[in-house]
């Protein structure tokens, strides 16, 4: 919006409006329609007030008349004579249009020029010393009420009113631009910027500004859904315009009437003091979510029509979208086009977002329920709306209002500091559907990797991408306080995505802007790395270093149900995510290093278990089990004898394949810290894999016990033991069943881990920083030693002391957890909205297997289950 670059009126814009043409063109309209004013007050005064929508005296600044305003009500009966003659009408209404029409070109809202800040403050002084919105806003109404359909005047107030809705949203538009440069790096710039839209919604909030933009934008929401008018007076209701239908559909809605929608909206968001003016907070956010309900309407009316379906009520239950009695309208009078339905319903929910009470006051009652209906209504315009989004500005919109949701320090603590209920931002989000919304938005950018929805995706994951955490804190939260079943799905769901791209898009040079698939990949490395460091806390490792040996390390109180939950949806994850992960880095080479970083993370963990017989959780941590000792769906638990943990680490992920790969990666080009971190990853990954490959039988109790007395360093590299318990474990050879070493069968280069060791002992700017590379440089060497059998020294068992590392459930019983599992181990289908809703169908042979799909069932016989199911049926493989 804005002239062009060669209109000459854009280097008299700001010459215009220093001019004082602004302040003379109020007090010329003031004049104009003061006689209208005046008969209105007359007439009206037999007339008891009305409670919304209507004429009041307020002043409108200096030099002004009275004001329309929604405080008190008085309105021109029918057959009412005005004595204003019709020229002087038409100059009214020529006036207030070229007001209008001043304001839109000086806000200039084209994106191919950068506006003059000089531009911006003369429009601000303007309208601030003139008062001209109050005057335009109460002259607009009465015009309205003055003239009758046919006349010549009608076009000149149409025009007028039609340029009043685009001024309302370019003030808006202007405000959020300034917001915007008030973030920026130049401190005093920033100032400027924030005082002037501080200024400019000052201005805009004057009752006559607000009340013509609110009557113009009712008059069209009426029109369309029927619903309340909120007390505004019928003879204005009438005489307001509803907006040009398309030539195309006589129930579409034109340009005028979606400029009146959104003209409403912008004004809105532009309020100070929202709670101190008419319609009040409350009757701000219900105005708002009616649009944003209409638009879905709108949606949803438009998918039926073409037969696509490609809604489907993703927005919960309907009716109360804020707890208020605000029902969704089932068909709606008249109908957004498929190309301002998702605009108009961004700008609600943006608006409506500021009305919430949940911002202010979290604590009042009342407040949860009514966000939840905000996020019922994000959850439905995502469904039935987003598709027929297109403007990338627009997407990154709606994605800032997913992603930035409030709740990313819970779990800063850890998983197991979780508090037993959520926060009030995360119950609303909860209760209003996003944990399914957010499964769907994944699912359908995994069918469309370029739809509208991938955008989205590709935004909420890269959202301040330098910190891939931050991903992490937006979901975890979700899962462990969410629906169990549902948010198990999303974990399958993340599962299927893994497998559906290339995996040579993983590489570090793929950005995630682009791909869809390196997105799902981040996605789930945020999640993993994030859980990671909860296995080895900085601080835990700190305190336990200061400890004397033999003291008890006390861990604190059992964990929360929300933190046994996110237990056993990591162990999910784990055993689900990282096997995809394995094998798309095995075929995309060394070009992926963050993932390799990620896999060699969990290593030591997934080798811990192999060796270990620990119970499968500690002292009140998550378990799968109820009160009875059986898991969730009625089975017993799964035994932790070690077998599941070995086929997850050496089968599935292909451990030793991996950790082979990852030694011949060249780190020439990697920074001096990145480098450190990754060998003292590999490093120790090598030897616990090794340890597990060498292990001939199950490790005595004094090895167990290790895992829950010692810590590794920072980077899961080297082990320091507390307690004399552990120090003695740590010393003990690994035998195999005669007694001697077992010498692992092991394609490592021995000559690659003493380079490793070479390298670690360059790093240690601190003495504790050369120690632990010291040990690490050790471990490589042993290990190389190892390889070659050289020395006859044994492998040093490796020392896994994590709580999480404890607590994670075996590969059997995690997977129990997942909701309608596919038997085919290849499973791609992405069909649906949803894990949880996918129906499978017994096998019809064996019936011991079901399937999600008929591609499933036919891929999983040619893979083998041909030969099972005979088997089964004592038919030898017929």
């Amino acid at each position: 919006m804005g002239p062009s670059a060669n209109h000459p009126g854009r280097s008299l814009r700001l010459p215009l409006l220093r001019s004082g043409a602004l302040h003379a063109a109020a007090r010329q309209l003031a004049e104009l329609v003061g006689p209208l004013e005046a008969e209105a007050a007359v007439a009206g005064a037999e007339d008891a007030p009305a409670a919304v929508g209507s004429v009041d005296t307020a002043t409108a600044g200096a030099g002004s008349a009275a004001a329309v305003a929604p405080g008190q009500s008085q309105v021109a009966r029918p057959g009412w004579h005005l004595t204003l003659t019709e020229p002087a009408a038409a100059c009214a209404g020529a006036l207030f249009t070229l007001i209008y029409v001043t304001i839109v070109l000086s806000c200039d809202l084209n994106p191919a020029f950068r506006t003059p800040q000089a531009l911006r403050e003369a429009l601000v002084a303007a309208l601030e010393g003139s008062q001209v919105l109050e005057h335009a806003g109460r002259a607009l109404l009465l015009l309205r009420l003055r003239v009758k359909e046919g006349t010549p005047l009608l076009r000149v107030v149409d025009e007028g009113t039609y340029q009043a809705n685009w001024a309302h949203h370019a003030l808006c538009q202007v405000v959020k631009l300034l917001r915007g440069q008030a973030g920026g790096q130049d401190a005093s710039a920033s100032e400027v910027s924030g005082q002037l839209a501080a200024r400019l919604r000052a201005v805009a909030s004057g009752r006559c500004a607000q009340h013509a933009a609110l009557c113009l934008g009712l008059a069209v929401l009426c029109h369309a859904d029927g619903g309340p008018a909120y007390g505004m007076p019928p003879e204005l209701l009438a005489a307001l315009p509803k907006g040009h239908e398309s030539a195309r559909d006589p129930r579409m809605m034109g340009s005028a009437a979606v400029a009146q929608l959104g003209g409403m909206i912008g004004m809105l968001e532009l309020r100070v003091g929202a709670a101190a003016q008419p319609p009040g907070r409350r009757g701000a956010l219900e105005l708002t979510m009616r649009v944003g309900w209409l638009a879905v309407a709108s949606a949803r009316a438009l998918a039926a029509r073409s037969g696509s379906g490609a809604g489907g009520g993703g927005g919960g239950s309907r009716g109360d979208a804020v707890g208020s009695g605000i029902v969704e309208p089932e068909t709606p009078l008249r109908v957004l086009s498929a190309r301002d339905a998702f605009s108009i319903a961004l700008q609600a929910l943006q608006c409506a977002r500021r009305f919430l009470l949940l911002g202010a006051r979290p604590e009042a009652e009342g407040a949860v329920a009514e966000a939840a209906g905000w996020w019922r209504l994000v959850a439905a315009v995502a469904a039935d709306v987003l598709p027929h989004a297109d403007l990338a500005s627009e997407l990154t919109a709606f994605e800032g209002l997913m992603a930035d949701a409030g709740w990313e320090t819970v779990v800063v603590d850890g998983v197991f500091a979780l508090p037993s209920e959520p926060p009030p931002a995360l119950a609303a989000a909860l209760d209003g559907g996003l944990l399914r919304c957010l499964e769907r938005l994944l699912r359908r950018a995994g069918r469309a990797p370029d739809g509208p929805e991938a955008a989205v995706v590709r935004a909420v994951v890269g959202y301040r991408s330098a910190d891939l955490d931050r991903f992490a804190a937006f979901l975890l939260p979700l899962l462990a306080y969410g629906e169990p079943r549902q948010a198990a799905a999303l974990v399958a769901t993340l599962r299927k995505l893994l497998r559906t791209g290339d995996p040579r898009v993983m590489s570090a040079e793929t950005d995630v802007k682009t791909n869809i698939h390196q997105c799902f990949v981040l996605a789930c490395e945020s999640v993993l790395d994030t859980a990671f460091t909860w296995n080895y806390p900085e601080r835990l490792e700190a305190e336990l270093l200061e400890r004397e040996e033999g003291e008890a390390v006390v861990l604190g109180a059992g964990p929360s149900p929300a933190s046994q939950q996110l237990v056993r949806l990591l162990s999910c994850a784990v055993c689900e995510w990282l096997p995809e992960l394995a094998r798309g880095v095995m075929a995309c080479g060394t070009g992926c290093l963050h993932t390799f970083y990620t896999l060699m993370g969990w290593l030591p963990l997934l080798s811990a278990r192999c060796l270990s017989s620990w119970p499968c959780q500690p002292d009140g941590a998550a378990s799968s089990s109820g009160e009875d000792g059986e898991s969730d769906d009625g089975r017993e638990p799964a035994a932790d004898d070690g077998s599941g943990w070995r086929a997850l680490l050496l089968e599935e992920v292909g451990a030793v394949t991996l950790l082979e790969a990852a030694l011949k990666i060249p780190l020439d080009k990697v920074s001096r810290k990145s480098v450190r971190d990754f060998l003292f990853r590999l490093v120790f990954s090598c030897h616990s894999v090794a340890s597990v490959c060498g292990d001939g039988q199950r490790p005595p109790p004094a090895q167990a016990a290790v895992g829950r007395s010692g810590v590794l360093d920072s980077d899961g590299a080297a082990a320091v033991t507390v307690g004399a318990a552990g120090e003695a474990s740590r010393d003990a050879p690994t035998a195999g069943p005669s007694g001697a070493p077992t010498t692992p069968p092991l394609p490592w280069r021995p000559e690659l881990l003493r380079e490793a060791a070479t390298q670690l002992r360059t790093f240690g700017d601190t003495v504790v920083a050369a120690r632990a590379e010291a040990q690490a440089a050790a471990r490589a060497e042993a290990l190389a030693a190892y390889l070659e059998q050289c020395d006859g020294e044994e492998l040093q068992r490796p020392i896994e002391n994590g709580p999480l590392a404890a607590a994670v459930l075996p590969p059997a019983e995690a997977r129990r957890l997942l909701p309608g599992r596919c038997a085919n181990p290849a499973c791609a289908n992405l069909e649906g909205h949803s894990e949880a809703d996918l129906t499978l169908k017994a096998c019809a042979g064996c019936g011991a297997v079901g399937y999600c799909c008929r591609p499933c069932q036919l891929e999983h016989w040619r893979a083998g289950h041909k030969e099972a199911c005979g088997r089964a049926r004592g038919g030898g493989g017929a």
